[in-house]
């Protein structure tokens, strides 16, 4: 049943939703939570909004580098701007 549960996690969202029905609510408040108005924890949620991982299906990878990897990574993003 457990990993049916985390199966059907697609989404950060998804894992928030989650623990909060099944972790005692001062310790999700103490993982979830920040400080003061939470504006950075916004403005970093805010940030992640603006990437996205995007697949690469049968590509050849077997001389792909990290640097290739950050590189075309780097483009893609650039071109969703």
């Amino acid at each position: 049943m457990r990993s049916k549960k985390l199966a059907d996690l697609l989404t950060i969202d998804d894992m928030l939703a989650l623990a909060r029905r099944t972790l005692p609510r001062t310790l999700f408040d103490f993982v979830d939570g920040a400080a003061g108005d939470e504006a950075t924890a916004f403005w970093n949620s805010a940030a992640f909004q603006t990437h996205a991982l995007i697949g690469s299906a049968l590509t050849e990878v077997s001389t792909s580098s990290v640097q290739e990897v950050n590189a075309l990574a780097s483009l893609k993003s650039l071109q969703r701007e």
